[in-house]
């Protein structure tokens, strides 16, 4: 059910908004009937492509020919714990297998189950490390690790690079 709402919200607020593609197409229809077939992730890079002025690259350690990084990821919709007001969120691969770090800034994309809202973050790359990077064992590649408080709106690890719109995020 989740998977099936960021589908849709994301599409509708980003995809169909910015990417001329899908913009005045009766497409919405199929998305809520079948949200799987889209790969969301991908549509947000494409029209972050789009909408910023670069080309999708798909690069090693970047997606895109500035050398920036797209991160779409969700908060969870279950709290931490039954009464509280935090709900955990991850942005994985912050850091390639292998310990290399992206070459340029991130991009984030985040969704919210929530309140079916996005929010948007970049975050420059002389500023990654200090989101404090979780290392797996095996792989070495690294994510990061936060929380959404529902009751004040914030992510505190965040909240320093938090900007208004999808278009300020493709435009930083």
């Amino acid at each position: 059910m989740t998977t099936t709402n960021k589908t849709i919200v994301l599409f509708e607020q980003i995809v169909r908004k910015y990417n001329p593609t899908f913009a005045g197409r009766n497409i919405l229809t199929q998305v809520k009937k079948h949200p799987k077939i889209f790969n969301i992730e991908h549509l947000i890079e494409l029209t972050m492509a789009y909408v910023g002025g670069y080309e999708f690259v798909d690069g090693d350690h970047c997606d895109f020919s500035d050398g920036s990084e797209c991160k779409t990821s969700s908060i969870r919709l279950n709290p931490v714990t039954v009464r509280s007001n935090t709900h955990r969120l991850e942005i994985s691969s912050v850091v390639s297998p292998g310990g290399v770090k992206k070459s340029g800034p991130l991009r984030i994309v985040l969704y919210n189950p929530c309140n079916s809202s996005a929010s948007f973050y970049f975050v420059p790359n002389d500023k990654i490390e200090s989101l404090g990077i979780n290392y797996h064992p095996t792989t070495n590649s690294g994510r990061v690790f936060a929380t959404w408080n529902k009751v004040t709106n914030r992510i505190p690890k965040l909240d320093a690079y938090k900007v208004d719109t999808f278009e300020e995020l493709a435009k930083a």
